[in-house]
């Protein structure tokens, strides 16, 4: 049986859009990953070794994207599901939705644009 850690919200201070206006500065950028866990008869033990360490997850996407420039949430999000499938051998899947809440300034008008991907062990779903 398998189990789910989720990370929701989390903010990375990133540049993310294609238009030049949004490449100026870092902005916050918020991630709620859902990580599908492999489930150890052991986890009793509350032994992090058998799980999954959630304060890792956050420090892997921080690594991977804190003061980066990315034209596309798609590609993030495409990053952020490979990167923690090859680190986290336990995860069997993972969804990455990536909430941008810095619009430009023609969506100001309290839009927010969001991007969610499904990964799973062995390829993308």
């Amino acid at each position: 049986m398998n189990y789910q850690i989720k990370i929701s919200r989390y903010p990375v201070a990133m540049r993310l859009g294609i238009f030049p206006s949004e490449q100026v500065r870092n902005r916050p950028v918020l991630f709620t990953i859902i990580l599908d866990v492999k489930s150890d008869a052991k986890l009793a033990a509350e032994d992090l070794d058998r799980t999954i360490d959630y304060a890792a997850v956050a420090k892997t996407i921080d690594d991977l994207l804190i003061g980066k420039g990315i034209g596309l949430a798609e590609t993030v999000a495409d990053m952020v599901g490979a990167t923690l499938l090859a680190q986290f051998p336990r995860v069997v899947g993972l969804s990455v939705e990536i909430h941008k809440i810095s619009l430009p300034k023609q969506l100001t008008r309290g839009a927010e644009f969001s991007v969610k991907r499904e990964f799973v062990r062995n390829g993308k779903a």
